[in-house]
Protein backbone atom coordinates (compact mmCIF):
# COMPACT_ATOMS: atom_id res chain seq x y z
CA UNK A 1 0.00 0.00 0.00
CA UNK A 2 2.82 2.37 0.85
CA UNK A 3 4.45 1.62 -2.49
CA UNK A 4 1.19 2.49 -4.31
CA UNK A 5 0.84 5.83 -2.47
CA UNK A 6 4.48 6.74 -3.20
CA UNK A 7 4.07 6.03 -6.94
CA UNK A 8 0.78 7.93 -7.06
CA UNK A 9 2.38 10.92 -5.28
CA UNK A 10 5.31 10.84 -7.73
CA UNK A 11 2.94 10.79 -10.72
CA UNK A 12 0.83 13.67 -9.34
CA UNK A 13 3.93 15.76 -8.61
CA UNK A 14 5.24 15.11 -12.13
CA UNK A 15 1.88 16.10 -13.60
CA UNK A 16 1.84 19.32 -11.53
CA UNK A 17 5.35 20.23 -12.66
CA UNK A 18 4.37 19.58 -16.28
CA UNK A 19 1.26 21.80 -15.94
CA UNK A 20 3.27 24.57 -14.27
CA UNK A 21 5.75 24.44 -17.16
CA UNK A 22 2.92 24.63 -19.72
CA UNK A 23 1.30 27.58 -17.94
CA UNK A 24 4.64 29.34 -17.65
CA UNK A 25 5.22 28.94 -21.40
CA UNK A 26 1.73 30.30 -22.16
CA UNK A 27 2.28 33.24 -19.85
CA UNK A 28 5.65 33.97 -21.40
CA UNK A 29 4.28 33.97 -24.97
CA UNK A 30 1.20 35.97 -23.97
CA UNK A 31 3.20 38.63 -22.14
CA UNK A 32 5.67 39.00 -25.01
CA UNK A 33 2.96 39.49 -27.61
CA UNK A 34 0.44 41.26 -25.41
CA UNK A 35 0.42 44.42 -27.49
CA UNK A 36 0.56 44.34 -31.23
CA UNK A 37 1.22 47.47 -33.30
CA UNK A 38 -2.47 48.39 -33.55
CA UNK A 39 -3.03 48.22 -29.81
CA UNK A 40 0.18 50.13 -29.13
CA UNK A 41 -0.87 52.86 -31.54
CA UNK A 42 -4.31 53.04 -29.94
CA UNK A 43 -2.80 53.34 -26.46
CA UNK A 44 -0.46 56.11 -27.62
CA UNK A 45 -3.39 58.04 -29.15
CA UNK A 46 -5.41 57.68 -25.95
CA UNK A 47 -2.49 58.92 -23.86
CA UNK A 48 -1.90 61.88 -26.18
CA UNK A 49 -5.60 62.80 -26.02
CA UNK A 50 -5.50 62.57 -22.23
CA UNK A 51 -2.37 64.73 -22.02
CA UNK A 52 -3.81 67.38 -24.32
CA UNK A 53 -7.04 67.44 -22.30
CA UNK A 54 -5.01 67.89 -19.11
CA UNK A 55 -3.11 70.78 -20.69
CA UNK A 56 -6.37 72.49 -21.66
CA UNK A 57 -7.74 72.07 -18.14
CA UNK A 58 -4.52 73.46 -16.67
CA UNK A 59 -4.77 76.53 -18.90
CA UNK A 60 -8.38 77.07 -17.81
CA UNK A 61 -7.35 76.81 -14.16
CA UNK A 62 -4.51 79.28 -14.72
CA UNK A 63 -6.93 81.76 -16.28
CA UNK A 64 -9.34 81.37 -13.38
CA UNK A 65 -6.53 81.84 -10.87
CA UNK A 66 -5.28 84.91 -12.71
CA UNK A 67 -8.79 86.42 -12.73
CA UNK A 68 -9.23 85.57 -9.06
CA UNK A 69 -5.91 87.16 -8.24
CA UNK A 70 -6.90 90.35 -10.07
CA UNK A 71 -10.28 90.38 -8.29
CA UNK A 72 -8.49 89.87 -4.97
CA UNK A 73 -6.22 92.83 -5.64
CA UNK A 74 -9.26 94.99 -6.47
CA UNK A 75 -10.92 93.85 -3.24
CA UNK A 76 -7.74 94.68 -1.30
CA UNK A 77 -7.84 98.21 -2.70
CA UNK A 78 -11.52 98.54 -1.77
CA UNK A 79 -10.92 97.17 1.74
CA UNK A 80 -8.03 99.53 2.30
CA UNK A 81 -10.33 102.40 1.34
CA UNK A 82 -12.89 101.16 3.87
CA UNK A 83 -10.24 100.91 6.57
CA UNK A 84 -9.21 104.47 5.88
CA UNK A 85 -12.81 105.42 6.57
CA UNK A 86 -12.77 103.39 9.81
CA UNK A 87 -15.70 101.10 8.83
CA UNK A 88 -13.96 97.71 8.74
CA UNK A 89 -12.71 96.87 12.24
CA UNK A 90 -14.32 93.42 12.07
CA UNK A 91 -12.34 92.49 8.97
CA UNK A 92 -9.14 93.62 10.66
CA UNK A 93 -9.95 91.42 13.68
CA UNK A 94 -10.52 88.46 11.36
CA UNK A 95 -7.17 89.08 9.67
CA UNK A 96 -5.47 89.10 13.08
CA UNK A 97 -7.23 85.84 13.96
CA UNK A 98 -6.07 84.28 10.68
CA UNK A 99 -2.50 85.38 11.37
CA UNK A 100 -2.60 83.90 14.89
CA UNK A 101 -4.02 80.62 13.62
CA UNK A 102 -1.35 80.37 10.93
CA UNK A 103 1.39 81.22 13.41
CA UNK A 104 0.30 78.46 15.77
CA UNK A 105 -0.04 76.03 12.85
CA UNK A 106 3.51 76.79 11.73
CA UNK A 107 4.68 76.04 15.27
CA UNK A 108 3.11 72.58 14.95
CA UNK A 109 -0.09 72.94 16.95
CA UNK A 110 -3.14 70.91 15.89
CA UNK A 111 -6.45 72.53 15.00
CA UNK A 112 -7.93 71.48 18.34
CA UNK A 113 -5.05 72.99 20.32
CA UNK A 114 -5.25 76.23 18.34
CA UNK A 115 -9.00 76.42 18.91
CA UNK A 116 -8.52 76.03 22.67
CA UNK A 117 -5.75 78.63 22.82
CA UNK A 118 -7.72 81.22 20.84
CA UNK A 119 -11.07 80.24 22.37
CA UNK A 120 -12.61 79.63 18.96
CA UNK A 121 -14.45 76.72 17.43
CA UNK A 122 -12.49 73.79 16.04
CA UNK A 123 -14.42 74.05 12.77
CA UNK A 124 -13.56 77.73 12.37
CA UNK A 125 -9.87 77.06 12.95
CA UNK A 126 -9.97 74.07 10.60
CA UNK A 127 -11.60 76.19 7.91
CA UNK A 128 -8.96 78.89 8.23
CA UNK A 129 -6.21 76.28 7.95
CA UNK A 130 -7.82 74.67 4.90
CA UNK A 131 -8.35 78.00 3.15
CA UNK A 132 -4.72 78.95 3.62
CA UNK A 133 -3.38 75.56 2.57
CA UNK A 134 -5.15 75.98 -0.80
CA UNK A 135 -3.66 79.37 -1.56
Amino acid sequence: MLYFIAVLSLLLNTLCLFLVAVLWMKLKTTAAGAFDDGETQELEEMLLAFVSEMKEQNEEIREILYETKQDGQEQDVKSSDKKADGHDDQEEKENILHQKVLTYAKKGYTAEEIAKKLERGKGEVGLILKMNSLS
